[in-house]
């Protein structure tokens, strides 16, 4: 059982290597594949990061009159949190608004003359409610429009709904990349699957007089068709591992780009290192079960066992 094994490893090997052009040719266009569907799934990284990172600076800051004390504003929030989706929220007393109002405007004298004039603040305490989902937000809305909130409040900055398009459009964008890079890498699947059965046809071909002498001496079907399993399986491998060398450091080139565009909050090399060996491990199975389909018919159509 061992020998045989030995023997259909060492036959796959040698087609490998008897056709090595063509080889390399099938091997290019898998490598091209899994390349195509990494870029894919670095594309649904990258697009759900920077929708990720958008909405953390939405928010919805409602700022209260200024009869209204921290402690009601305390019991809103405490009533909000349990009835709303709410995923955080920050209290702004009067105080720090009118600091940081200051602070915007150090540079224009006619409001600071404005302010030093004033002899009480005229800001309110405010609260900023992070909701859960962009989605979310109308009903939080719809809370503080009733009338016995509407007499509390002062001003809504509703800050979500400026960037409630730029999202939509995120999204959008995001579905087009996708289809697109998902018809690019569905053309390279196809091509890869159709060099893959015209390589294994050409082999069973090249040794078809072996073959026929591999029947005559009593050789199993599964002996005849093995090495050309295990040669589409050797594809799978070395296109999946010459994928990852290359990936490796194309990403580590271009990372500190990306990680420039978000911040230094994501970095798609780190990413990729955390991630290699899964998908290293579901590209392997996937063109691997893409290989032997096609092999499967390429022996059944042209080998006559």
């Amino acid at each position: 059982m061992l020998i045989s094994f030995v023997r259909i490893i060492t036959f796959a090997l040698q087609n490998f290597w008897r056709n090595i052009w063509l080889s390399i040719a099938t091997l290019s266009i898998i490598i091209l594949t899994l390349i195509s569907v990494s870029g894919l799934i670095f594309i649904s990284v990258l697009t759900q990061e920077a929708i990720a990172s958008a909405q953390q600076l939405i928010d919805l800051t409602i700022t209260f009159k200024t009869d209204i004390t921290a402690d009601e504003i305390h019991s809103i929030d405490q009533t909000i949190k349990s009835s709303l989706p709410i995923e955080s929220t920050t209290f702004i007393s009067k105080e720090e608004a009118l600091a940081k109002f200051k602070e915007f405007h150090k540079d224009d004298p006619s409001i600071q003359e404005s302010l030093n004039a004033l002899e009480e603040n005229p800001l309110g305490n405010a609260l900023v409610i992070t909701a859960n989902r962009i989605e979310d937000y109308p009903s939080i809305i719809a809370y503080f429009q009733q009338d016995e909130m509407q007499n509390k409040i002062q001003e809504f900055n509703k800050n979500f709904e400026k960037h409630e398009l730029i999202l939509e459009k995120m999204n959008l964008l995001t579905k087009r990349v996708q289809e697109i890079a998902l018809v690019i890498s569905g053309i390279f699947i196809v091509i890869a699957a159709l060099i893959v059965f015209n390589t294994i046809r050409i082999a069973i071909y090249t040794h078809s007089e072996e073959i026929s002498i591999m029947k005559l001496v009593g050789a199993t079907n599964a002996f005849v068709r093995g090495p050309f399993i295990f040669e589409s399986i050797f594809y799978s491998l070395a296109a999946t591992l010459i994928t990852l060398a290359i990936l490796m450091p194309l990403l580590s080139l271009i990372s500190p780009y990306i990680s420039a565009f978000f911040n230094n909050s994501f970095d798609l090399a780190t990413y990729f290192r955390q991630h290699a060996l899964w998908i290293g491990l579901y590209e392997f199975l996937g063109i691997t079960l893409l290989n032997l389909i096609a092999t499967s018919f390429a022996i059944g159509k042209y080998l006559k066992i």
